[in-house]
């Protein structure tokens, strides 16, 4: 009876270990998470990358703005001042203001 009893705790046992081997097998190794992990740092790099792209673009765009407004400035100084007498020169003046409007 004893020895009955002492096998039927090894069977116990094993099928203890072959729930746990079975469920050790089903467990997630890691890979598929380090393949999500590496899209999306590729994709971080890629936002990263196009982020500094972006500002230098910016920076480019404000200093192009800047020269403009500067060159606005000045012409409207001028035609404000009346140095410019000759008609056609106060029409080519008016016409640059109005492109670097546009441009602005």
């Amino acid at each position: 009876m004893f020895r009955a009893h002492q096998l039927y705790l090894l069977q116990q046992i094993d099928l203890r270990l072959e729930n746990l081997e079975r469920e050790f097998q089903e467990l997630d190794d890691g890979s598929d998470l380090e393949k999500r992990l590496r899209y999306h740092e590729e994709r971080i790099a890629e936002m990263r990358e196009k982020l500094r792209s972006t500002r230098r673009d910016v920076a480019d765009r404000e200093l192009a703005l800047r020269g403009i407004e500067e060159k606005l400035e000045k012409l409207r100084a001028i035609a404000r001042s009346g140095v410019i007498r000759n008609p056609r020169e106060v029409v080519r003046m008016e016409q640059e203001l109005k492109e670097l409007d546009r441009q602005r």
